[in-house]
């Protein structure tokens, strides 16, 4: 899972700390981040959108090549106002249990208790303002280590909303998907309503 975040330990931190000014040292900071990911604890409430799902692996069936590369195009709507500081990355694992038990779950989320594996981030070397709905994109490419298989490579392009193709129905802010998203609601409104009308003439 993924989603973009706040890290105000990389940035809001450094303003003010304890009443002296630092930004520069947070800049150090910040770039000396950009060539590996960070592995810290996030607060759920740093979170700016809903988690979205990087891959479903089926450990029984998956394959080893199926894990070389892992690649995928996130597109989100910011669900508050903030600062949009990085990437926050976790996995959740679900256990079998035996007949009439539930799984068991194990989740690295911030909303989840804590754990030692704490959470992934990829900090953007310099923040951006946002509102509610607003929306952002990145390309996330994970690649297996070629010295060291249990290690993966990570890349993150961040992308152009205004320019790429948006998921329908999408909760942005945009015009163009408020119009698309109001249309497929009322198509499947009227979906229901003739099925219901079928039901009642058989």
């Amino acid at each position: 899972m993924e989603t973009s975040c706040q890290l105000p330990g990389y940035f809001q931190l450094w303003d003010n700390f304890n009443g002296v000014k630092m930004s520069t040292l947070g800049q150090a900071l910040r770039k000396g981040c950009q060539g590996e990911p960070q592995i810290t604890r996030i607060a759920s409430s740093d979170l700016l959108s809903d988690g979205k799902e990087v891959a479903i692996l089926d450990l029984y069936r998956t394959t080893c090549d199926e894990l070389n590369k892992i690649s995928v195009k996130q597109f989100v709507a910011v669900s508050k106002r903030g600062d949009y500081q990085g990437i926050c990355l976790w996995f959740t694992v679900e256990f079998p249990s035996v007949e009439g038990k539930e799984n068991m779950v194990l989740s690295t989320s911030p909303m989840s208790l804590k754990t030692h594996w704490k959470q992934t981030v990829i900090v953007l070397p310099v923040h951006v303002e946002v509102e509610e709905n607003d929306p952002v994109a990145w390309e996330l490419i994970l690649e297996r280590n070629s010295l060291n298989h249990r290690m993966y490579n990570i890349h993150l392009t961040m992308l152009d909303p205004e320019t790429e193709p948006h998921p329908m129905p999408c909760d942005c802010s945009f015009m163009k998907c408020r119009v698309i998203k109001a249309f497929l609601a009322q198509q499947e409104q009227a979906e229901m309503i003739d099925d219901i009308i079928d039901c009642t003439t058989t």
